[in-house]
């Protein structure tokens, strides 16, 4: 059995729970590492003539655009991977940025999202697959959550790639039995697999956003555009172990269902900046406008 890290909060040190592997075919595993880490006014006329004008309606055409989406400020490096979902409930969901459309299994209902149409994972089944090309170096992964219950068992996948079937492989974002998000990363057999937590519980049914990043082993975890943990690994660069790019559930545990929404959702083969991340959380509804 791989030998487990343990790695400090990266904001402040707190307990820190003992969750189940993230999902590899070794089951019964547990992890101990973690890093805790104007309108313009009506215009009115009057005739100078003995019969005053009836006054005209409000211009309302003119009223300057103040709205989340005016000034949508992402100006980091364009995603590999990103669906706006406002095709959700369809067997394939548009890839925005590039080739990697993904396929719908099980039940997905498009409802009203951060941005647009959401996808409503039904907890039994629905998910997102596509075959996109792992980034084992740097990458990130960032989208809008909205958990409409709490797991049933251990973890509610969120996000996760290459876990599988190799011991040990790819990374997740997964939400535990309290609520609360981690980001677990893993390098191989030889090597252990950790999680960064925030430990700070989402509420349910809201939306929430939730952003990772990995820079040679350099981890961070933001939620609603603030790092709430992170830290430095015992590895720069984590393994592929085969499994494709799937939203709401893991390839492993069938069991690991998300029960929840998702909303404008990147990948990105680089690790996106603390201001990239500020700034996709203060867009909101806007989504990514530049694609």
């Amino acid at each position: 059995m791989p030998l487990r890290l343990l790695l400090l909060l990266g904001l402040a040190a707190c307990a820190t729970p003992t969750p189940t592997d993230s999902g590899d075919t070794d089951s019964g595993d547990t992890d101990t590492g973690d890093t805790d880490t104007g309108t313009d006014s009506g215009d009115t006329a009057s005739d100078t003539g003995d019969t005053a004008d009836t006054a005209d309606t409000a211009d309302t055409a003119d009223t300057a655009d103040t709205g989340p989406c005016s000034s949508p400020s992402f100006a980091g490096p364009a995603p590999v991977v990103w669906y706006s979902l406002e095709d959700a409930g369809s067997v394939t969901v548009e890839d925005g940025a590039g080739d990697h459309d993904a396929s719908a299994s099980g039940t997905i209902t498009a409802v009203a999202g951060k941005a647009g149409i959401a996808a409503d994972l039904d907890g039994a089944g629905g998910h997102l697959t596509a075959t996109v090309p792992l980034s084992t170096g740097s990458f990130s992964w960032a989208g809008w959550v909205r958990m409409d219950a709490l797991p049933s068992g251990d973890f509610s996948i969120v996000a996760n790639h290459g876990n599988g079937p190799v011991s040990y492989a790819g990374w997740l974002v997964a939400i535990d039995a309290t609520g609360t998000p981690w980001f677990f990363t893993e390098a191989g057999s030889g090597a252990t697999e950790i999680g960064t937590s925030t430990h700070q519980p989402l509420a349910v049914g809201a939306w929430v956003h939730l952003a990772v990043t990995f820079d040679a082993g350099e981890v961070f975890m933001y939620v609603n555009g603030n790092p709430g943990a992170g830290g430095n690994l015992t590895y720069d660069a984590i393994l592929d172990g085969g499994n494709p790019y799937v939203l709401g559930h893991d390839e492993n545990n069938g069991a690991r269902q998300l029960s929840g929404a998702l909303d404008e959702v990147g990948y990105w083969s680089a690790a996106l900046s603390s201001a990239d991340v500020a700034a996709l959380y203060a867009d909101g509804e806007c989504g990514l406008p530049s694609l």
